[in-house]
C-alpha cells in the first residue's frame, strides 16, 4: 500500500497545473498558491480515507500506538480497490492507448451496399448481376430490400416467426445464386432477417469467416401504431476482426413532405435496435 501511495503521489506531482495570470501575480499570487495546494488536499483527502477505514477496523494497529504523536502507518491500513481504481484504470487507458500502434495492424476492407424497393414483384428472370456488380470483390455485401410482400393484413406477421415468406425466400435465393457463381472468391451469407417487407442479407468472404463473430440481427417497427412492420428497419451486427460493423434496412415515411417523419422514425430506431 505505500508503493501504491508514493505511486500515486509522484502521479499528482506530475499533474500540469495552471500558471497564474499577471493579475494574480499582483494580488498575492492567491489562486495560484489556492491551486498548487491541489496537491496537497488530494494527498490528504486519500490519508483521511485511509484513516477512516483503519478506525473502523476491529484489530488494533501501530496507528492507535501512535495516534498520541499523530504518526500514521499506512502499511496498517488494509488495502481498498476502489480508492485506487480510478487512478489505476485511467493510467491503463493512457498507456494503452500510446503504445496502441505497437499492437494493432490495420487492414483496408471494402464493403458494399445495396438497397430496393422491389414494390411487392418477384426477382427479374435475367437474375442480379448486373445490380449486384460481383466483380468488385468486396470483402462484406449488405443486401437490402423493401416491400418483397404485398402489404395486407396476413402479411403484418411475415418474418415474426424468425422463417422468411415466401415471396422473401424468392428474393433470398435469387441473391445467393449469384453469389453461388463467384467461384473464385466465395462468400458465406451470415445473416438474413425479414420483417414484412423488409429483408436484409449479408454476406463475407470465407477467407474472413474465421474471424467473423457474435453475428445479431433485430427488427423495430415503426408503422402503423408505431408498432407494426409495414414501416421499420431490420439490424445486423457482428465483428469482423477486432472491429464491430452494424447495418441497417430501413423503409420509413414516404413522400417528400415527410422528412420530419422519417428522422422522428430513425430517431426511434436508433434507441430501439
Amino acid at each position: 500500500l505505500d508503493a501504491a501511495i508514493l505511486h500515486l503521489s509522484a502521479w499528482l506531482a506530475e499533474l500540469p497545473m495552471p500558471r497564474p495570470k499577471e493579475k494574480e501575480r499582483k494580488e498575492g499570487g492567491s489562486r495560484g498558491a489556492r491551486g498548487s495546494g491541489l496537491r496537497s488536499r488530494v494527498r490528504g483527502a486519500i490519508l483521511e480515507r485511509l484513516r477512516g477505514s483503519e478506525e473502523t477496523s476491529d484489530e488494533p494497529s501501530s496507528h492507535d500506538q501512535d495516534a498520541g504523536d499523530g504518526a500514521f502507518n499506512a502499511a496498517s491500513v488494509l488495502y481498498d480497490p476502489s480508492l485506487f481504481s480510478e487512478v489505476r484504470e485511467g493510467w491503463v487507458r493512457r498507456h494503452m492507448a500510446a503504445a496502441r500502434e505497437d499492437y494493432t495492424t490495420r487492414r483496408p476492407l471494402l464493403l458494399c451496399a445495396g438497397t430496393w424497393n422491389v414494390a411487392g414483384k418477384k426477382p427479374p428472370a435475367g437474375g442480379l448481376s448486373n445490380w449486384l456488380r460481383l466483380e468488385r470483390r468486396a470483402d462484406v455485401y449488405a443486401i437490402g430490400f423493401q416491400e418483397v410482400v404485398d402489404l395486407s393484413a396476413q402479411n403484418l406477421s411475415a418474418g415474426s416467426g424468425g422463417q422468411l415468406s415466401s415471396s422473401a425466400a424468392l428474393w433470398e435465393s435469387a441473391v445467393t445464386a449469384e453469389f453461388g457463381t463467384v467461384h473464385a472468391t466465395p462468400y458465406v451469407r451470415i445473416a438474413c432477417k425479414q420483417l414484412v417487407g423488409i429483408l436484409l442479407i449479408v454476406y463475407v468472404k470465407r477467407e474472413h469467416l474465421p474471424h467473423v463473430s457474435r453475428p445479431v440481427t433485430g427488427t423495430a417497427g415503426t408503422g402503423i401504431l408505431g408498432m407494426l412492420g409495414n414501416k421499420g428497419a431490420v439490424a445486423a451486427s457482428f465483428s469482423l476482426y477486432d472491429s464491430t460493423i452494424c447495418l441497417l434496412c430501413c423503409h420509413l415515411a414516404a413522400g417528400q413532405l415527410a422528412v420530419d417523419a422519417r428522422n422522428l422514425e430513425f430517431s426511434n430506431l436508433q434507441q430501439r435496435l
